[in-house]
């Protein structure tokens, strides 16, 4: 009886504190079973460290003026499914001073829009399109960051 109840404690515990269990692969697992059976959910697992960009370019916008279309492709290399991350764009000058800087979430930056729940598949080339004013002729390089 006494091995029941500290299980059950165990148990009690790890329901209670899903969501920092949930962020190690070793004890997961456990908690994804654990809310299978008491209906609680988890939110996802997500690396933005694991998404890259492949390839990028940039042109003027063809309908604006003073505008850019930034295109690229990013790929998530995490082992799972991930939440489509916010990009940071940095426009910088010859002297890596920012001239520029703006987040796009995934609805903004998404070719084809998902729904709000939608992953980020693993291994897929995902196309991005991003929409800025041209900064000018000061915005000579530009750096893109996942959070």
């Amino acid at each position: 009886g006494g091995i029941l109840l500290i299980l059950l404690l165990a148990l009690q515990y790890i329901y209670a504190h899903r969501e920092e269990f949930a962020i190690y692969p070793e004890t997961r697992g456990i908690v994804a079973s654990l809310c299978r059976i008491t209906g609680c959910e988890i939110e996802p697992q997500q690396d933005p460290s694991a998404v890259h960009l492949l390839n990028h370019a940039v042109y003027a916008h063809p309908a604006r003026e003073n505008a850019l279309i930034i295109k690229a492709l990013i790929r998530t290399r995490a082992e799972f499914p991930q939440p489509y991350p916010i990009i940071e764009l940095a426009l910088a000058d010859l002297n890596d001073n920012r001239v520029a800087l703006r987040r796009f979430g995934p609805g903004e930056y998404l070719t084809e829009r998902p729904d709000e729940n939608a992953l980020m598949p693993v291994n897929t080339n995902i196309p991005v399109q991003l929409q800025v004013l041209d900064p000018g002729q000061n915005a000579v390089a530009f750096e893109f960051e996942f959070l």
